[in-house]
């Protein structure tokens, strides 16, 4: 008997609430994580996407789109800039400003739209299942989709499916101890939005009374030098930079984040009658304009008036404080891009420093660092000199130099520990983040689906291994997977959250695997541990292969990896040499001489005092 349903969920409590329904007979299609765990929980049969299409179709997809995006971030900003000298005078683009997003945006509608029609045209007679969708506020980064939004249901909801679609009503569950974090969080922002209060507040709270002490002496100090609150490379040099006369005030992200609401611009109706605009939110037959329709009003409108209302905050400021100098991360926000170029135009120096792994994507840095980290910066510090070269690679034209990572010069842990075969080992496995909505790090071949499954694999060895070994799970803190409800009662298997620390970990463990060759496996192989890393979601050039490999245990197959893994436990065999440091020298510590902070700290010094 051919079923005549087509169920498609993406969380549990949507495959729960379908069950519940008794709609007879259908075809199950997971869409993430929690759909498939509760389905495997009932023992119920289910497809992924991934089944339906071969994923080079999809990474063109994805390549295809990112130049487009880029385009027409310059297309609209060259519009606002007709009409608005003062943007255009003070070099604010308020697109390309939020390239990231935008990337998230177009990348997620777009693959999704690819992935059902792959889907829907395997299962032609079947009637399609799914929740309706709500609309919510904007997201991560100001206009991204929010985790709550149910994605593959709104695009099933635009025009030009020609199938028979049910959606059934229901909302997500409750997001327990929600009106804590608002309450919190509105009690945070008094101090936030205020840089002087904000740095004395971290100060006391930190007991940095010395710090304290130059920073409020700053009107008999050289001047002083604003640090990004969530970038730690400079953490290293604060002493320095206090000792040689200049106070450090701390900016937080959320400083920025005040602006003008409601704002309209006549821009966009003018805009919709246009081909060449509309013909960017068609795919494969497909307009998804109207869920891009009020984000671009927002940019289009609200934003403009909030650059040039933050411009106004930040130039006070920076007068008040005498700042010398930014020290900053290349962050994906537009309001950090527009602090930046507002202490650009008044000629104050803007130095990034890299912020975790970066890769090499078609020869440009992974996660689009090239453009975050350069377009409001004037110098841009990198790790290693194979990332000297991506950076460069890049149309930004920041001073790109190599200085190292003081935070992995740190790291360098467990050098002198003495290599023997233990019977029973510490194993420290750090998961990764699912993307959801409102997540992408531009690597088009990375799924949720595929994700956990190879995940499974991994707790499912762990799991058999740890009648005689201690298992230390880190948990990425953007998500928790479901599957930890499995062994969450294991005596043997920690899941870490929060505390101890990736870094803290390391001390207490004898070897480290890694599903994603995130900054995670930076901090790893400079640790003298055992590591095998899985490559499978983030594929590495030939020349970050061969590096690695000499270091690492490094399989694109998860099967292979876990032959390693199990090999090693049983025989002490590990391919690699743990204490060769090509790699990280390459892409995290240069010259591995421990003196990452010292060379910042000159190019500081040189930027501030003009040398």
């Amino acid at each position: 008997m051919t079923a005549d349903k087509l169920f498609l969920a993406e969380h549990g409590w949507q495959v729960e609430d379908i069950m519940k329904r008794n709609m007879g007979d259908g075809c199950w299609i997971a869409l993430g994580p929690s759909a498939m765990w509760q389905l495997e929980k009932s023992g119920v049969e289910y497809s992924i996407p991934e089944d339906f299409y071969e994923v080079n179709e999809l990474e063109s997809l994805c390549t295809e789109n990112h130049s487009m995006v880029e385009n027409l971030c310059r297309e609209m900003d060259d519009l606002i800039h007709a009409g608005d000298l003062k943007l255009k005078e003070q070099k604010l683009r308020p697109f390309m400003f939020h390239f990231f997003p935008l990337m998230i945006l177009f990348d997620g509608i777009k693959s999704r739209i690819f992935m059902l029609q792959k889907v829907l045209g395997q299962f032609p007679r079947q009637q399609g299942v799914i929740h309706k969708s709500s609309f919510y506020p904007f997201g991560a980064f100001g206009i991204c989709f929010s985790k709550n939004e149910n994605l593959w249901s709104l695009i099933l909801g635009l025009n030009g499916w020609d199938r028979d679609i049910v959606f059934l009503p229901g909302e997500p569950p409750e997001n327990e101890g929600s009106l804590k974090v608002k309450t919190l969080g509105r009690l945070k922002q008094i101090a936030k939005k205020n840089i002087s209060l904000s740095t004395f507040l971290r100060y006391f709270s930190k007991k940095n009374y010395r710090s304290l002490l130059a920073t409020l002496n700053f009107f008999s100090n050289k001047g002083n030098i604003i640090l990004n609150s969530d970038q730690n490379e400079f953490s290293s040099i604060m002493e320095k930079l206090n000792a040689r006369g200049y106070g450090i005030f701390y900016l937080d992200a959320d400083f920025a984040d005040a602006g003008q609401h409601g704002a309209k611009s006549g821009l966009l109706g003018r805009l919709e009658i246009r081909q060449f605009f509309m013909s960017y939110f068609d795919y494969q037959g497909i307009n998804f304009y109207p869920l891009l329709r009020e984000r671009f009003e927002y940019l289009l409108g609200e934003v403009p008036c909030n650059f040039i209302s933050l411009s106004e905050r930040v130039e006070k400021t920076i007068k008040k404080l005498r700042v010398k100098a930014l020290l900053n991360y290349g962050s994906p926000r537009a309001t950090m891009h527009t602090f930046n170029q507002v202490v650009r135009n008044v000629g104050i120096p803007v130095i990034t420093w890299q912020h975790g792994m970066v890769g090499d994507s078609n020869g440009k840095p992974t996660q689009f660092f090239g453009l975050t980290d350069q377009i409001t910066s004037d110098i841009s510090l990198v790790f290693g000199n194979q990332v000297e070269k991506l950076y460069k690679n890049c149309w930004a034209t920041a001073r790109v130099i190599t200085v190292g990572s003081s935070r992995i010069d740190k790291l360098q842990i467990n050098k002198d520990k003495k290599e023997t075969f233990l019977k029973e080992k510490t194993i420290l496995y750090a998961t990764t983040s699912y993307y959801g909505n409102n997540w992408y790090c531009g690597i088009p071949g990375f799924n949720d689906r595929t994700f956990y499954l190879d995940q499974m694999k991994i707790m499912d060895i762990l799991g058999r291994i740890s009648a005689n070994n201690k298992i230390l799970v880190k948990l990425h803190p953007g998500n928790q997977p479901p599957w930890i409800e499995t062994y969450q009662d294991s005596e043997r298997i920690a899941f870490i959250t929060v505390k101890p620390s990736f870094e803290e970990l390391l001390l207490k463990s004898d070897v480290v695997i890694l599903d994603l060759p995130s900054t995670v496996l930076l901090e790893s192989v400079s640790s003298y541990l055992p590591v095998f890393v899985l490559l499978k979601h983030w594929r590495f050039s030939d020349q970050e292969h061969r590096l690695l490999s000499k270091r690492a245990v490094c399989h694109y197959s998860i099967d292979m990896l876990l032959e390693s893994i199990l090999l090693f436990m049983e025989t002490g065999d590990y391919p690699a040499y743990i204490e060769d440091r090509e790699f990280i020298k390459s892409y995290a510590t240069h010259l591995d001489d421990e003196l990452s902070g010292e060379r910042a700290f000159r190019v500081v010094m040189d930027a501030i005092e003009g040398r």
